[in-house]
């Protein structure tokens, strides 16, 4: 039985050694698209729809998820202006520009304006939103 979960063990490890190559490989891909000529594509409805989706639909989709959950106030706006987010984004972007439907490249070309705008607005923000719960007391909203 312990030869047995050993090797389960070992495979285990390969598989999330294996994920995390393709994560990174995808995030290479991912980045090595994003050149100041994409960034300047969209245009400034393509950067208001990013600011719209990071400053709106996100943390009202987020609001509505957390009515009647009891958090204090604090962690919910923490976690509308946070999150979720991830790596899915990126995957799905890469999706749709392979798949090669008419629009795919604005498509990609407007989530890449948002993840990108999601990285410096929230980069930026972390420290001082961090700082809020230190000085927070414990227990309170």
């Amino acid at each position: 039985m312990g030869s047995l979960l050993t090797a389960f063990a070992a495979v285990l490890l390969l598989a999330v050694l294996v994920s995390s190559l393709a994560h990174l490989a995808a995030l290479l891909v991912f980045g090595a698209l994003i050149t100041p000529a994409l960034l300047s594509s969209v245009g400034w409805h393509g950067w208001l729809f990013a600011i719209l989706a990071l400053v709106l639909a996100r943390p009202l989709a987020i609001w509505i998820s957390f009515l009647g959950a009891g958090l204090p106030v604090t962690e919910q706006a923490a976690i509308a202006w946070f999150g979720p987010k991830g790596f899915a984004s990126v995957v799905y972007s890469l999706i749709v520009l392979s798949a090669g439907v008419l629009i795919s490249e604005e498509v990609f070309h407007l989530v890449a304006v948002t993840i990108v705008l999601s990285i410096l607005l929230h980069s930026s923000t972390d420290l001082v939103v961090a700082r809020r719960f230190e000085d927070e007391p414990r227990g309170m909203s």
